[in-house]
């Protein structure tokens, strides 16, 4: 069992790059902010 966590990358949308994290994250896929933030903060 491997214990190195899975990379996964996603391109910026064009008018996202720069935003915040939870502030894209919530554009992106139609989450809350505070959702995104927390996601984000977890590393999923």
């Amino acid at each position: 069992m491997s214990t190195i966590p899975e990379i996964r990358t996603l391109p910026v949308p064009d008018g996202l790059e720069g935003e915040r994290v939870d502030a894209a994250i919530s554009r992106m896929f139609g989450f809350s902010r505070t959702k995104a933030a927390e996601l984000a903060a977890a590393g999923r």
